[in-house]
């Protein structure tokens, strides 16, 4: 019998960042003629059958299968898949420390801080462990976990996801400044608008904010509205999660990419915005500088005023922005789809 590849997930959906690279998997390896699946133990339905319920893995699994445990969230079924026969492999995504969400998401705060104290117990009971970052392979270390790999390469970056949507780019009478990601406090959307109301006052009046991303089920969101209130930022747009094509539109008429996040287990949208050729702009934190090596403006102290200044430079310096644009795609280079390809296929032969 054919061994198989079958993938573990908490939580799967149509715009989740983990469930679209768990199904890239399963395209890459099935080029391998290795079959596979893909698992979560709560599931959208929109996924229409690309992904299963966790609840038929016991009566599916094979003793040689290979499990890759996909550790972003607790999950009581990922702690039950441990017991099956087969080797496993935990593939680690990060868990935002619970502190930046008390405030806005007391529950997802609660349930990250029981992902954290959870993780330990996979230590010694998988027979290895990889994570996309050196940031991110220090929590399964101080989890226990030994022997870690590293490789930035796990997440597969196709720029052709980006071409939809691109030839009609969404400009804004003034500069348009953006940055992706959940609306979370962890990711500090709540500082880039204070910056930016700095740089509108000093700078640009017309420019314009744009902030796509999940507001989840907490507060952050309508903070952000408040805080450009109070703040004087005019312009300041929160579009909710997009479709791929929306967001292109919305990277292709932007003029720079300002993310202040404390906390990145990766980010993908720094590499979607270096693919646009924008000016990137971001705090020296987390995973950050492993992503971005030295393809953008990395700020070691992200105060305010510093940020408003930078925007302003990577605005309006045809320069920098050249110099920046040939940075980002000598970087984009490190993560072609075929070098996920090849990562993957290493980590399943090993």
């Amino acid at each position: 019998m054919t061994p198989r590849v079958v993938q573990l997930l908490s939580g799967a959906g149509p715009y989740d960042a983990i469930t679209n690279q768990a199904l890239a998997w399963q395209r890459m390896l099935a080029s391998d003629g290795i079959e596979g699946e893909v698992m979560a133990a709560q599931l959208d339905p929109v996924l229409d059958g690309a992904v299963r319920r966790i609840d038929a893995l016991a009566a599916r699994a094979r003793p040689d299968d290979l499990l890759v445990i996909h550790y972003s969230a607790h999950a009581p079924a990922l702690e039950r898949a441990l017991e099956l026969p087969g080797r496993k492999l935990l593939v680690y995504h990060n868990i935002t420390p619970p502190q930046y969400l008390w405030e806005h998401e007391p529950y997802v705060a609660m349930m990250c801080a029981l992902g954290r104290e959870r993780l330990a117990g996979f230590a010694g009971r998988v027979d290895a462990a990889v994570a996309p970052s050196q940031f991110s392979a220090r929590d399964l270390e101080a989890a226990g976990f030994h022997g870690v790999r590293v490789d930035r390469r796990l997440y597969e970056f196709d720029r052709a996801r980006l071409v939809p949507g691109a030839d009609r780019p969404d400009r804004h009478s003034g500069p348009t400044v953006v940055f992706v990601g959940r609306l979370s406090h962890n990711k500090r959307q709540d500082r880039l608008v204070k910056a930016f109301a700095l740089y509108q006052a000093a700078h640009e009046p017309d420019a314009r904010l744009v902030l796509p991303g999940s507001p989840g089920s907490g507060t952050y969101g309508a903070y952000l509205v408040r805080l450009a209130e109070e703040a004087g930022a005019r312009n300041v747009e929160l579009p909710g999660a997009l479709p791929q094509e929306r967001l292109n539109a919305i990277y292709a008429g932007a003029d720079a990419f300002v993310c202040l996040s404390e906390h990145e287990g990766f980010c993908i949208p720094l590499l979607e915005a270096l693919h646009f050729g924008l000016p990137v702009i971001a705090r020296r934190a987390a995973a950050v500088p492993e992503v971005l090596g030295d393809a953008g403006v990395l700020l070691d102290d992200p105060d305010l005023g510093t940020v408003a200044e930078a925007m302003d430079l990577c605005v309006r310096g045809p320069v920098l922005r050249t110099e920046l644009r040939e940075r980002g795609e000598r970087r984009l280079a490190e993560f072609t789809p075929e070098r996920t390809h090849e990562a993957v296929r290493a980590l399943v032969r090993a």
